[in-house]
């Protein structure tokens, strides 16, 4: 009886660790020059990864809407990185559930920090060094994807 339990414990461990290498997909690049890389953070996808190429000292990121994201795309505009407005939050408060951060707007930008700490950035500038790592986790704050569309824009910018 211990042997099973003792497999029990492996397989669920084996299973955990598969679980969590499958909570994130590499997120997009789109733009890089010298001092500065781009992303697009889709809508439609989870947890989004990036490994900055940058070689110098992180300064600032900055957010911007691009083509803009939305949590439904039958229902609701697009909006940019610091989510839907208060009208839309009324009408989607029913499905507040589906929130990966239940106290932030649905389609907010959420970042996430070596696989735990989870934050958000208003749109614009963000020049604070210690939200700002050469490994960041990217979604929108919504869990049921499948109606979501677009994306939003997140630069990563050395220091000069």
């Amino acid at each position: 009886m211990k042997v099973a339990f003792v497999a029990a414990g492996i397989m669920a461990a084996a299973l955990s660790g598969a679980a969590q290498a499958q909570d994130v997909v590499p997120a997009r690049v789109v733009s890089t020059g010298p001092g500065f890389e781009c992303l697009s953070i889709s809508a439609r996808k989870g947890w989004q990864r990036h490994e900055t190429g940058l070689t110098g000292q992180l300064e600032a990121l900055r957010l911007g809407r691009a083509e803009g994201w939305t949590v439904d795309a039958n229902t609701y505009g697009r909006v940019g990185p610091d989510g839907h407005g208060p009208a839309d939050e009324a009408r989607l408060a029913p499905y507040a559930t589906y929130k990966e951060r239940p106290s932030l707007p649905f389609g907010r930008l959420l970042y996430r920090l070596d696989g735990g700490t989870v934050g958000h950035f208003p749109s614009g500038w963000t020049f604070n060094r210690k939200q700002i790592r050469r490994v960041m986790d990217f979604r929108i704050n919504d869990t049921a994807l499948q109606d979501n569309a677009g994306a939003v824009e997140v630069c990563f910018f050395e220091k000069r």
